[in-house]
């Protein structure tokens, strides 16, 4: 628990004080696929949905600062999931944005609690392993990449998080 807090703290240190250097044009698609490739998800109860983006949807970015966001929700969402059900990615365009939602069909958020999730001392994840630090630290990394998370979350319906990304032309090479 120590050293997973002590690691937590220096992500959330490095979410608040990044400086917008190390972006480099990323296809949003291709970035959620390795993400989703390195989670590698072994619970035969979780079904994995995947909707790519056909073609690329480039943003500016930090590869690595994404790729702990997509980790940290897709194990938030598996752990949402502890009976099974469905972990979905997609990625898409939409009014000049990239969007990828990461949803499951778990026990969903609570509407009292919603806002309290982004706070750095709430976890709900109660008798297991927890900072309460890992969706402020992806809320932070997120706006460090003129980014916005939206939630949408219903109790026993399951939760969708909605990363949205400023679209870069389709003129910008990816990296």
């Amino acid at each position: 628990f120590i050293k997973d807090l002590g690691n937590k703290l220096k992500h959330l240190g490095e979410a608040i004080s990044s400086d917008g250097k190390n972006m480099v044009p990323l296809d949003l698609s291709e970035l959620a696929q390795k993400s989703l490739e390195l989670f590698a998800i072994n619970k035969p109860n979780i079904v994995v949905l995947r909707e790519f983006c056909p073609g690329a949807l480039q943003i500016l970015g930090n590869a690595e600062d994404l790729n702990r966001v997509f980790m940290n929700m897709m194990e938030n969402a598996v752990r949402a999931m502890p009976d099974g059900g469905t972990l979905s990615l997609r990625t898409y365009p939409k009014d000049g944005f990239a969007c990828v939602d990461i949803a499951d069909t778990g026990i969903g958020i609570a509407p009292e609690v919603q806002e309290k999730i982004w706070r750095p001392d709430y976890t709900n994840w109660r008798g297991e392993s927890g900072t309460g630090l890992g969706l402020l630290i992806c809320k932070k990394v997120v706006e460090n990449h003129q980014g916005r998370i939206y939630l949408q979350s219903a109790p026993g319906q399951g939760t969708t998080f909605t990363l949205q990304f400023k679209k870069l032309s389709s003129r910008s090479k990816t990296l």
